[in-house]
């Protein structure tokens, strides 16, 4: 047994997975690197458990009550209605321009992810969470990719985009790292490899550590986050609130505890950030019992509906009025496979929608290609120009000295309570549309191929010119399920309506055209677990609860 096996061993750790493989990463997973992680893993896990057991909690009072209504916490209502607080800080120079953000859409890809670095964009979301598979071997050389970028000291300030981290979500785990016989979460692996290989680095050349936190569900879970940030700068002997962060409220409870969320994590947050198709799945989500929520097709779903303007602008208020940064989505157009940039008719495309979202009041939003970063760019450069944070800081610092005037307070960032309750009331507004055995068609075809490419371990995939990634593969299957469930009829026809029997024809169809030399459908192993996705009795929380055991490559020393 080597001594790294049994250093690890002495202090309750096991790497199950190949040895082979590890000896390659050894600077990445050293003994120090996953003590740390230990360390984090006997300090909150036990706080994550009892948060994801609230979740479910939470699901069965939903699924229990059909006439259930989302309201805000009582028990918050005074950090709601106290007009005076902010954010404890400003917004570091460094990452102030959230103009353009770009998603690195495969970490474990060294030249993918120095592209994006090269990018011309603000910051980099290091994405090991929707655009991401959870390989084992993925995550050494993502870390390994992230650990060269920021020991090479090649960075140029103002030049290069930032490192921002989107560790995974609180429900995901890692097999292959055992602690005290448990394994760790997956989201706290991430963070701690990181934290620990990299953030000195960042700190000396004063470019982070910078993370995008993911689908926080309330503020209980971003107080979680809070402690483990104070943790970790006094473990590590790191400047107090030197750790910043971005969190992305993709889900529908979350929105309802904005304010909340940004005051427990208001000496790290910068700002908040809109994901739509996270949002739009845990709508159907979390009313996936209610005849009363079945949703249109996907193309309906966009910012002409009631519910998601309302979430956008809600947003955008919210996040100002606290001294906080507002992020969009991101743009998904993505060059088709005989491209190595976007035509102008895409980039056109992306200028729009992020225009929107600038009218909107947004300070930045993200795409998913270097060949998108101008248009995102100018779209904000034309629409606020260059002091939307001096605007924000200045009425932030003016709101704090007049402490007394609650109404002037909220005017100086264009927060009315009304318009806010507004807003709130309009988030359950049920989306209008149509369904076609068209959309279904789309369905079926994402859905299929995305979970071909994930269990070969890539999270995001191109498909008909945009990039597909977890978060469009859940909408697809929320819809699908949420048809097959209520019965749903095609705008064809009166008669014919949204069955099993329909999606297995066009999941048949789909093999066929994939396995054009394969003729053995009934032991297709991706219709099988589509099916199972789409046809459970009850709605299965995330893809990766069935997915992750298909790419785990545990390997267990035979002389343990």
């Amino acid at each position: 047994m080597n001594k790294w096996k049994q250093t690890l061993l002495q202090n309750r750790i096991e790497i199950l997975a190949s040895e082979n493989l590890n000896r390659l990463y050894t600077d990445v997973i050293s003994e120090d690197a996953l003590k740390f992680v230990a360390t984090l893993h006997r300090e909150f896990e036990g706080q994550r458990r009892r948060l994801m057991e609230d979740r479910i909690r939470v699901q069965a009072s939903i699924v229990d009550s059909l006439d259930f209504v989302l309201v805000q916490d009582p028990k918050t209502f005074e950090i709601r209605q106290d007009p005076h607080w902010t954010i404890t800080h400003e917004i570091p120079a460094v990452i102030a321009d959230r103009k353009v953000d770009i998603v690195c859409l495969d970490v474990a890809n060294r030249d993918a992810l120095n592209a994006c670095v090269k990018s011309g964009a603000c910051g980099v979301q290091v994405d090991f969470d929707d655009g991401y598979a959870p390989t084992w071997e993925n995550g050494l050389r993502a870390q390994k990719n992230i650990y060269d970028v920021v020991q090479g000291g090649q960075q140029q300030q103002g030049k290069d985009a930032l490192l921002i981290m989107r560790p995974r979500s609180w429900n995901l785990i890692e097999m292959h790292m055992l602690v005290d016989g448990q394994p760790v979460s997956g989201g706290l692996f991430d963070y701690g490899l990181f934290m620990y290989l990299n953030a000195k680095q960042l700190i000396k050349t004063n470019r982070g550590p910078f993370f995008y936190i993911p689908k926080l569900e309330n503020y209980q879970e971003a107080q979680l986050w809070n402690r483990i940030f104070m943790f970790t700068e006094q473990h590590l002997g790191l400047p107090t609130k030197s750790i910043k962060c971005i969190v992305l409220i993709e889900n529908i409870l979350a929105a309802y505890q904005m304010e909340e969320i940004i005051y427990y994590l208001r000496d790290y947050i910068v700002a908040l950030n809109t994901g739509r198709w996270d949002y739009i799945f845990s709508f159907i989500k979390k009313f996936s019992d209610s005849p009363d929520h079945v949703f249109p097709n996907k193309s309906s779903l966009g910012l002409d509906q009631e519910f998601l303007q309302a979430y956008y602008h809600l947003l955008v208020k919210t996040s100002h009025r606290r001294g906080c940064l507002a992020t969009g989505g991101m743009a998904p157009q993505y060059p088709t496979a005989n491209q190595s940039s976007l035509c102008e008719k895409d980039k056109l495309a992306v200028f729009n929608g992020k225009s929107i979202e600038a009218a909107m009041g947004f300070d930045g939003g993200l795409v998913a290609h270097p060949s998108s970063v101008d248009a995102c760019r100018k779209a904000f450069d034309k629409v606020i120009g260059q002091n939307r944070l001096n605007n924000l800081q200045t009425s932030s610092n003016n709101k704090k000295k007049n402490s007394n005037s609650n109404s002037s307070n909220n005017r100086l960032l264009g927060y009315s309570p009304i318009e806010a309750k507004k807003y709130l009331d309009q988030l359950i507004v049920m989306p209008k549309g149509i369904v076609t055995e068209q959309d279904v068609r789309g369905c079926v075809y994402v859905l299929y191929n995305y979970i071909s490419h994930w269990i070969k371990g890539q999270g995001a995939v191109p498909m008909n010119g945009v990039v597909e990634d977890l978060a469009t593969a859940e909408i697809n299957r929320a819809l699908l399920w949420n048809w097959i469930k209520n019965n749903v009829e095609l705008n064809e026809s009166t008669d014919k309506k949204v069955t099993i029997q329909l999606i297995l024809n066009l999941i048949k169809h789909q093999f066929f055209y994939n396995n054009n030399n394969n003729n053995d459908f009934n032991n297709d192993p991706i219709t099988k677990i589509l099916l199972t996705l789409i046809t459970s009795q009850s709605f299965i929380d995330f893809m990766p609860t069935i997915l992750y055991p298909l790419i785990t490559n545990i390997q267990i020393n035979s002389n343990l």
